[in-house]
């Protein structure tokens, strides 16, 4: 089990309405359809993002790689319509992780 904590880039306000939350919502029940990591609990803030989760099939590596590449181009079709808008505008860099 892990409680693993991703944040924006330069902590920007990224998640301000649900819009832009949703990418991150999905890329995380898209890692439990695929027996990836079975979510126990989650909060999203503004900036940052807490999951309390027990891996499936993968290492925690591979989880964190897949749902950040996932939320990260969903995030990007949401906010400019493209699926890479040139900069780094979402979960990017770690706050930290640890092991329950």
């Amino acid at each position: 089990m892990y409680l693993i904590t991703i944040c924006v880039a330069d902590r920007r306000s990224a998640f301000h309405d649900w819009t832009h939350a949703r990418p991150v919502v999905a890329a995380m029940n898209a890692e439990a359809r695929c027996g990836h990591g079975k979510t126990l609990a989650w909060v999203l803030m503004p900036d940052h993002f807490h999951w309390l989760v027990q891996l499936g099939a993968t290492d925690v590596n591979v989880l964190v790689r897949r749902f950040k590449s996932r939320s990260t181009r969903q995030y990007n079709i949401i906010s400019t319509g493209r699926a890479h808008s040139g900069r780094r505008t979402s979960m990017t860099g770690r706050c930290g992780q640890r092991t329950m």
